[in-house]
Order: structure tokens, then sequence, then C-alpha cells
């Protein structure tokens, strides 16, 4: 991602002090540009502007900007709903839900 110039950030409703452990843990802290936690942030995820918050971080637009997450609901509906994309990565297998394309499913 660092060679084709992209950013990343970590958007979470857990503490800041866990998510950096985690970061530290698996080396990845020192290629996340930005992590933004709940408590943080105008609102917690599903609300659209704790996505926003996370482009500002970047200082890229919704429509510039892709979710990864596990969650269907705060992370890929709550993505929708504030004008990003989205991928859903499902490793407990959660049914997918009603009304979602095939496509969509094999992002």
């Amino acid at each position: 991602m660092r060679a084709a110039g992209l950013r990343l950030a970590v958007l979470t409703n857990y503490v800041r002090e866990v998510q950096a452990q985690k970061l530290a843990h698996f080396g990845l802290d020192a290629l996340v540009d930005a992590v933004l936690c709940a408590l943080e942030v105008p609102a917690a995820k599903p609300d659209p502007r704790a996505y926003h918050a996370a482009c500002a971080a970047l200082a890229v637009t919704p429509g510039q900007a892709v979710m990864v997450g596990d969650s269907w609901e705060k992370d890929v509906q709550g993505a929708h709903r504030a004008g990003l994309r989205a991928v859903w990565v499902n490793p407990c297998a959660a049914p997918v839900p009603d009304g979602v394309t095939r496509s969509v499913r094999n992002l």
C-alpha cells in the first residue's frame, strides 16, 4: 500500500491502548498513519461522523476511502452510509445479510 502511495488509518470503537498494543505486537504500528478511537472522534462507528474523522485524518474524501472491517453493521454499513466503499472481512463465517448480491459477497 505504501508503494502505491496509499495511507492507512485504524478506526476503532475500542480504546487506544489496546489498539496500540495490537499494532506493535504485529509490527504494524509504523505502517499506520492515524489511529482514531471512539472516545476521540465525534461519535463511534457506525455513525458517519466517525468515518468522516478518519477521512479528515488522512486528508481524503469519503469517495477516495475504503473501509476494511469485520462487522457488517459497524464497518460495512456504517462506511456506506458515510459515503465510503467497504470490504467485509468475515473470519467467523457469519451469514451473509439478506439482499446482499453475490458480487458483493465475494469482495
